[in-house]
């Protein structure tokens, strides 16, 4: 079962938006005109195809995946982050905790740390902030693919003039608003996993379960 759960994370934070990004491509090519181009296109995949064509999208949002992290972040720090939390009624905040709180410019307790600690005390709890973790993931690779249509998209207008190009303005539109919202579902799921971290390291007093260890290798 974990097995399956991994390929399942694997696939949604990876090799989907891989494939997506692989796919985005086809806009660049001027005899897919309408909406049944690429429909024919989509019929034309063999399972083989769909099984390669997952396999380079694996690859390819892997590679891509800290270009999406470095998106995400600069975008929690800009204003437009903060309207669109106000708008969506998020309340999007990360908990202050004590073991969180920096001493000399460290914290008390790293994040590596409270991993190690929450796999090893409390694998459920782990299993569940690890998929906020992935849907992170998936949602910054989204916005990531999303961005490049739009981008796709004006060098088709610029360069092929389509015909009802209305309807690709439209898409372009489209598109930035999915980025923005999966940027935004980036951070939101990043904030929920750190906050579900901590205090799950709070709440089942892990860092004081720690201590006897440090105590008797320094006695």
């Amino acid at each position: 079962m974990e097995k399956i759960i991994n390929s399942a994370f694997d696939f949604f934070a990876y090799a989907l938006p891989g494939a997506f990004l692989i796919l985005s491509f086809l806009l660049l090519d001027p005899q897919n005109e309408t909406c049944e181009d690429f429909l024919r296109f989509a019929q034309r995949l063999q399972a083989g195809s769909g099984v390669l064509l997952l396999a380079l999208g694996y690859v390819v949002g892997f590679a891509v995946t800290p270009v999406g992290r470095k998106m995400y972040r600069m975008f929690q720090r800009q204003a437009l982050f903060n309207w669109l939390d106000k708008i969506l009624e998020g309340g999007l905040k990360k908990q202050a905790y004590s073991f969180d709180v920096p001493e000399n410019g460290q914290p008390l307790m790293s994040v590596s740390e409270r991993f190690v600690l929450v796999r090893e005390y409390s694998p459920n709890n782990f299993r569940h902030i690890e998929s906020w973790h992935v849907y992170s993931l998936m949602s910054h690779n989204m916005a990531l693919v999303h961005l490049l249509i739009a981008v796709f998209i004006g060098l088709r207008l610029a360069f092929f003039e389509p015909a009802s190009a209305w309807i690709w303005v439209l898409c372009a539109v489209a598109a930035i608003k999915l980025a923005l919202l999966f940027l935004y579902s980036a951070v939101k799921f990043n904030i929920w996993s750190t906050n579900e971290l901590n205090a799950t390291v709070k709440g089942l007093h892990l860092a004081e379960r720690n201590r006897p260890t440090e105590s008797h290798s320094q006695s």
